[in-house]
């Protein structure tokens, strides 16, 4: 249902004011907010990797892909539109697009926004609106149906701005540096700046936002929490001082924190009153993923997956080439490879449901050193999945049922039998099990390189549990045997001779001849032959002009289509 929102309260000047702005979507009519909507960095605002989007079970199958002309940071979805952001290999702007979360085609853009891009691109979403953050500190705000410019600001005071940004209740909140560090925060509807609060430091971090404030985290365990007016409610520092920083995640009332050394435990403290609390000793370089008793973390390549509440390691992957930052969704952990691998397991077990592969590598993610910022992003049923210049973006697989077409079970079959198989999954991946043994497969399939005998052949899409279908055949691959009997003299007197020829296939059978035929003058080579039609005759009888030399040669085929080779030519002479 459609609802018209009230517009935006009055911007309030810069400084700590009174109170937070009610959400708004600026007087237009927009439909409620999208409650599988990626919207920031890691997911939304508490940056927790989490989606419940009960759209999205697996295994999945790649719905499109797109190349764009510069490096893709982190996506976002809502209201079923995949947004884009990348920056231009020159350094003159960021670009952003709008795509079709189903097709993949453009709602609108690329739009260049400007910008010196050195450093990470980010952006935001809320209520109908991208916000997109500049270096330098420009905050531009479009129009996520339209890409319309809605208003386009410079942030004062500092000069750099490297952390994403985070939107939520008609307010973007920033984080810039350069002298000391600033929070800004930002009215969605305006552009105006309604409060500002002085941090120590303020480098690659964005903004945790929840009901109860703010959060940031920074370089030495340093960590701020502000009320939604910008109003001071405590911050804690380690004992050591430094540039630099990392998103801290907010799950249960417990900020996780891993500070700016990737190689140092995190902390968790109580959001309410920064006191620490007992968890394992977990390391981890990408932002973490919870849901409502896990925690998912990467490190070193390795993912683990640990107690949401004590940091006790329940499983980990088997593999070690883990670079972005995980997501939970809907019961399964994601997590994107150094190859371009995107694997899909269990949450509760470590199962693999899916594998897939993006349309390239993915480096390691590491907050503060790359430029843009990369991630993944979960929302309306589809899952986003930037490597390099390219997006690629996968769907449930839906309805896995494999139909099969090609000889009847049971049937003997040669190599050059067609087993055709397909499915509703779109750009499905298949897996052919033949005689027990897994191997990726595309349809037709043949049994070429099977030894003869009797063999199994099942088709599934790949990581489906249901759905299979499966044949059994017998496979001939072996073309009989034929042999010419010898002409009953070497030298004739008469103008016909007659041929006679067999052949033996202990598999299905043979079930024709081909004979072909040779005239030369006597001494003199074969230069042509005249083929015959196929048939079953086993004898013929062939003129033979004088002074001529005659030579027959023959081919034997089975019942499965399997021919011999033409056999050794027979020969007679003419006086």
């Amino acid at each position: 249902m459609r609802r018209r929102l009230l517009s935006m309260i009055a911007a309030v000047s810069a400084g700590i004011a009174c109170c937070a702005p009610a959400a708004a979507t600026y007087g237009s009519d927009v439909e409620s907010p999208d409650p599988y909507a990626a919207v920031a960095f890691q997911q939304g605002p508490l940056h927790d990797g989490r989606s419940v989007d009960p759209s999205f079970t697996g295994p999945l199958t790649e719905a499109w892909s797109v190349t764009l002309h510069g490096t893709v940071s982190y996506p976002l979805i809502a209201d079923g539109i995949v947004y884009a952001l990348y920056s231009d290999p020159r350094r003159l702007g960021r670009s952003v697009v709008a795509l079709s979360a189903r097709s993949g085609e453009v709602v609108w853009g690329p739009r260049v926004v400007g910008g010196y891009t050195e450093s990470t691109s980010a952006f935001a979403f809320d209520a109908g609106r991208v916000f997109v953050m500049s270096d330098s500190g420009g905050l531009m705000a479009l129009d996520a149906t339209t890409g319309h410019v809605a208003w386009n600001i410079d942030l004062p005071s500092q000069r750099y701005f490297d952390g994403p940004p985070t939107a939520r209740d008609g307010v973007v909140y920033v984080v810039g540096s350069g002298s000391g560090g600033t929070l800004f925060a930002v009215d969605q509807g305006s552009g105006n700046v309604l409060w500002t609060a002085d941090l120590a430091t303020g480098s690659a971090s964005s903004p945790t936002v929840s009901d109860n404030g703010i959060f940031l985290s920074f370089a030495c365990e340093r960590i701020y929490r502000f009320a939604l007016d910008g109003a001071p409610v405590w911050s804690r520092h380690g004992p050591c001082s430094g540039g630099g920083g990392s998103t801290s995640v907010l799950h249960d009332g417990r900020l996780h924190v891993r500070g700016f050394y990737v190689g140092r435990p995190m902390a968790v403290v109580d959001a309410l009153t920064a006191s620490d609390l007992a968890f394992a000793a977990v390391t981890s370089w990408t932002t973490p993923a919870f849901d409502d008793t896990h925690m998912v973390a990467v490190a070193n390549g390795h993912l683990t997956v640990h107690d949401a509440r004590s940091g006790v390691e329940l499983w980990r992957a088997p593999t070690n080439d883990n670079t972005t930052p995980p997501l939970i969704v809907n019961g399964y952990v994601v997590e994107g490879r150094a190859d371009g691998t995107i694997d899909m397991r269990d949450v509760e077990t470590g199962a693999l449901v899916w594998r897939g592969k993006a349309r390239g590598p993915i480096p390691q993610v590491i907050e503060g050193a790359d430029a843009p910022l990369r991630g993944m992003a979960q929302g309306d049923g589809v899952l986003a999945v930037p490597a390099g210049s390219t997006l690629t973006v996968f769907e449930p697989a839906g309805d896995t049922t494999v139909r099969l077409e090609g000889p009847a079970a049971g049937s003997s079959v040669g190599p050059g039998a067609r087993f055709v198989f397909s499915s509703g999954v779109r750009h499905a991946r298949y897996v052919c099990t033949v005689d027990g043994v897994d191997r990726e497969c595309t349809s037709p399939w043949s049994p070429a390189g099977l030894g003869d005998g009797s063999h199994t052949l099942g088709v599934r899409v790949a990581y489906a549990t249901v759905g299979a279908v499966s044949t059994r055949f017998t496979l001939d691959a072996t073309s009989p045997k034929v042999s010419v009997a010898p002409f009953s003299s070497a030298v004739i007197h008469t103008s016909t001779t007659r041929a006679r020829w067999s052949a033996i296939d202990r598999g299905t059978g043979v079930k024709a001849y081909q004979v072909r035929v040779g005239r030369a003058p006597v001494g003199k080579p074969i230069r042509s032959w005249k083929v015959r039609a196929r048939s079953q005759a086993t004898s013929a009888t062939f003129s033979v002009p004088r002074a001529t030399r005659l030579c027959v040669s023959v081919r034997a085929g089975d019942l499965v289509g399997n021919w011999s080779g033409w056999s050794s030519p027979r020969c007679v002479n003419r006086a």
